[in-house]
């Protein structure tokens, strides 16, 4: 039997006039950080305190032209430009009978403005500061021009499952 975690995210751009823009269902890249941040909480390590921040950045305009692979050891973000805190009460939900992990992020006016390439989730010993905590789940995405009035919604699901 062999264990898997799997990653995926949609989003959502909802402009002032009202305009929605919707991606579907991508798949993104869980790290080996990840796995170490599960087996440090595992390991009760007192340093970590369990929350997660999102992250955004413009990443390279030479991906626009062709997106590369991630590599499974990436650690942070290549421009990170923001980068918000989730309120795990109200952000999170785990559905135990699908084994699923759910985020939902919003990014407001004003958040997180520009173009945006790449994202990711942060855990373990994060804080508001760029580069920051564990890197466990990762996206080079194609770019989204996102406006001063705009607002992004960000769903990222972690599927855990086993296959025979």
């Amino acid at each position: 039997m062999t264990t898997w975690l799997h990653g995926r995210f949609r989003d959502e751009l909802r402009a002032a006039d009202g305009t929605v823009r919707a991606t579907d269902w991508q798949n993104n890249l869980v790290t080996y950080r990840a796995l170490d941040l599960l087996a440090r909480l595992l390991a009760n390590q007192p340093e970590l305190d369990g929350g997660l921040y999102c992250a955004v950045g413009a990443g390279d305009a030479a991906w626009d032209a062709d997106l590369p692979t991630p590599d499974a050891r990436v650690t942070h973000l290549v421009r990170e430009i923001f980068r918000k805190p989730l309120d795990l009460a109200n952000a999170a939900s785990y559905d135990a009978t699908t084994h699923t992990l759910t985020l939902s992020i919003t990014f407001g006016a004003g958040e997180a403005v520009g173009t945006l390439r790449e994202f990711g989730i942060f855990g373990g010993d994060v804080t508001a500061a760029p580069d920051s905590g564990y890197l466990v789940n990762y996206k080079i995405h194609a770019p989204i021009d996102k406006k001063e009035s705009d607002t992004l919604q960000r769903t990222v699901e972690f599927k855990l499952g086993a296959t025979v």
